[in-house]
């Protein structure tokens, strides 16, 4: 009996002596987004985009106007006001859109970069499709109005083509299910 007692204390006492690893723990708790598919090359930096104070949209070629509308709905849908802008003065946080030369080895026009700072969140790309592209990889990152991981990313699609199968004989789905996967994956 007497050593049922002490195996019982032992237990009871071994949380209170083991020591943890508090730096797994914080990592626990700051888990990194995760992003479908995984960018070409990501690397994140110390820091983090406070996407509840970002109050512009910047864009210097009037052809992105229409990814900036996209993306000015998909903030406000997530509780932030920004207004499309032209010329940025000031220290406000703001989202630059614009074309440049993305290096890539293959599928350039669907290419982008994402550098995710302290105050801007800059997407380059070689054409609208893949300001596009970017646009939804930051929405993965954004999760509502907390702000985003610093991080740079540098991206190209690995496919031409992509696919999405649907096995309706063992997993039936209505046809407005369906349409909206694929509005989805568009």
């Amino acid at each position: 009996m007497r050593y049922f007692m002490k195996l019982i204390l032992l237990f009871a006492l071994l949380p209170v002596f083991v020591p943890t690893d508090a730096k797994a723990d914080k990592d626990v708790k700051e888990a990194l987004p995760s992003l479908i598919p995984l960018p070409q090359n990501l690397q994140w930096t110390n820091g983090y985009f406070p996407v509840g104070d970002c109050k512009y949209i910047l864009i210097r070629d009037n052809s992105l106007q229409k990814e900036a509308e996209f993306l000015q709905t998909f903030l406000k849908e997530n509780g932030v006001t920004a207004s499309i802008i032209n010329s940025v003065s000031g220290k406000n946080s703001f989202i630059e859109l614009s074309l440049g030369k993305v290096e890539v080895p293959q599928l350039g026009d669907e290419a982008y970069t994402l550098s995710v700072g302290k105050n801007k969140v800059r997407l380059v790309a070689n054409t609208a499709h893949g300001i596009f592209n970017g646009i939804q990889t930051f929405h993965q990152l954004m999760n509502n109005t907390k702000p985003v991981h610093s991080c740079e990313i540098k991206d190209w699609p690995a496919f031409e083509w992509r696919g999405y199968m649907v096995d309706v004989g063992r997993n039936f789905q209505s046809v407005d299910f369906i349409k909206r996967q694929i509005d989805l994956m568009a």
